[in-house]
């Protein structure tokens, strides 16, 4: 028989639901610490305002269409709904760490991550669309091969 007592019910207000809340004797910020370090499914991020000009400090990187032409990203625009999919912070490994580490030399397997966001980007042919972008990031240098993802 359910006895109520043995699983108490977490308070309202909890945003979440209930589903992420701390054990007892923990804070929500130790349940929040937890939760990355210990890995789970995907892991959301901060929206990202991307640059009005392209600069030294940034690239307007190429994004491979599923046609294998290339877009871009519209300048000053954002990425939306970021999400680490694979890699550092989740439980599932990236699937290709192997080639990253081998093409990237002197970044370690365990600090790459695979990300998505919804992005606008400007197509080859001048049109400007909303699609989502996959890619790979690392700490030492930063995000690399975008890709579009349908």
């Amino acid at each position: 028989m359910w006895d109520e007592s043995k699983h108490p019910r977490v308070p309202k207000g909890n945003r979440d639901g209930g589903r992420f809340a701390p054990k007892r004797g923990y804070s929500s910020a130790t349940g929040i610490i937890s939760r990355i370090l210990c890995g789970v499914g995907r892991l959301r991020l901060p929206d990202e305002q991307l640059p009005r000009s392209v600069g030294a400090k940034w690239r307007n990187e190429d994004i491979r269409l599923l046609d294998d032409t290339v877009a871009h990203f519209v300048e000053g625009s954002k990425l939306q709904n970021k999400e680490i999919i694979a890699g550092k912070g989740v439980k599932r490994k990236i699937d290709d760490i192997d080639r990253l580490t081998r093409e990237y030399p002197g970044t370690k397997s365990d600090e790459w991550m695979k990300v998505k966001a919804t992005a606008t980007v400007v197509l080859p042919d001048g049109e400007i669309t909303t699609m989502e972008v996959h890619w790979y990031e690392h700490a030492t240098i930063g995000k690399k091969e975008f890709k579009e993802k349908g």
